[in-house]
């Protein structure tokens, strides 16, 4: 049926005109030619039909005839098409999925600074009254009390003390998360430090029948940082010590690392003969409301921040935290700080402070006597 006949009976109509043009354009100049058609079968259906045309020349370069190669290319063109639209449908699941991780990230971050603004006002709301607990409970053991409502108001005062560290422990858990918590940049002796947090564990230590040691190495006393924040973060482990150690030896000790033109590298260690702690236990310690197991929160309390601001206060100072520990044997805990070097006094500036703290209450009652304050808590 076909012998003798021209390709254009297969013609449907519906090849783009183009597509001939630039048939012919490249036949008429001797080239050879590729491309697709829209052709039809004898019964009238359609088909896609790829095509190489090559133009044949006698000797003296005259051109006879053509040579094409056909190839139903259908099914592939419709296999094609289906994956063209499964890559479709999977880009836009991908999108919908990005849009909806991007929407659920700031719902997270939305709720994050919420819960950080939730905190620090509730904090301020619950800090507020129990500074005035506080400080209602010392004026009234000026008064004329019994030994009886003395002892009374000794366990209001230290259960109220012990939940304002819990709720300043949330504060600045919350602070150091938003990122709000900002170092002060102050004088201050290494020293100084370490007698006040020895004065503060002190009675706790006697109390328990042991014994505090504190070593140092000659250090230089003007150096510049956070006495606060150390104070804080060796507090945290001190305390530690005292509360799980119930027998021998508790041990503050502070040592040079690092030492250059502009700034030193400090350790701090607390050393303890304490109950010590499972190796399983310890990749997990510095982790925010992480306890050893839940015996030890019965048996011991607490809330388990105090770690994790330790460490969230030591990098914050450039350094690091660790611990070392053997059950039954005992703990040591440490972390560093990098300080930079002061050409002031550090001694006599804090000195002069604790003067001046201890000489406010005096100076409000000669000075001041019958006139309204205002008492701003931090």
């Amino acid at each position: 049926e076909v012998i003798g006949k021209k390709p254009h009976i297969l013609n449907s109509g519906n090849t783009p005109k183009e597509t001939h043009e630039a048939l012919w354009d490249a036949l008429s100049h001797g080239h050879a030619w590729k491309g697709e058609f829209r052709n039809k079968r004898k019964d009238g259906s359609e088909y896609v039909e790829f095509a190489l045309i090559t133009p044949l020349r006698q000797l003296d370069g005259t051109i006879t005839h053509y040579v094409a190669v056909k190839e139903d290319i259908t099914e592939k063109k419709r296999l094609g098409e289906e994956l063209d639209q499964h890559r479709y449908h999977l880009e836009q699941l991908v999108e919908e999925r990005t849009a909806q991780l991007e929407e659920a990230r700031d719902k997270a971050e939305a709720a994050t600074r919420a819960k950080t603004s939730f905190l620090a006002n509730m904090s301020h709301e619950i800090r507020t009254p129990m500074n005035a607990i506080l400080g209602m409970t010392q004026l009234l053991k000026r008064s004329k009390v019994t030994t009886e409502q003395t002892e009374q108001l000794d366990k209001i005062n230290n259960a109220g003390r012990h939940l304002l560290g819990l709720i300043n422990n949330i504060l600045d858990l919350s602070k150091i998360e938003a990122n709000k918590l900002v170092l002060e940049q102050t004088d201050f002796s290494i020293a100084t430090i370490l007698r006040n947090v020895a004065s503060m564990i002190s009675e706790q230590a006697w109390s328990k029948g042991l014994q505090l040691l504190v070593e140092t190495e000659p250090l230089r006393l003007n150096l510049r940082g956070d006495p606060t924040r150390i104070t804080q973060a060796l507090l945290n482990l001190a305390t530690n010590a005292i509360k799980f150690t119930q027998r021998g030896i508790v041990i503050l000790r502070t040592r040079k690392l690092e030492d250059d033109d502009n700034s030193v590298l400090l350790r701090f260690e607390v050393q303890d003969t304490g109950i010590g702690i499972a190796p399983e236990i310890l990749p997990k310690l510095f982790d925010a409301f992480a306890q050893a197991d839940t015996f030890t929160t019965r048996r011991y309390g607490g809330t388990g921040l105090g770690l994790a601001i330790t460490q969230r206060l030591a990098r914050q100072m450039g350094g690091d935290t660790g611990v070392e520990s053997q059950l039954g044997i005992g703990s040591t805990f440490w972390f560093t700080v990098r300080l930079a070097k002061s050409v002031t006094s550090s001694e006599v500036t804090s000195t002069q402070r604790s003067k001046r703290q201890g000489e406010a209450e005096s100076i409000l009652e000669q000075d001041y006597r019958g006139i309204q304050l205002l008492v701003v808590e931090d």
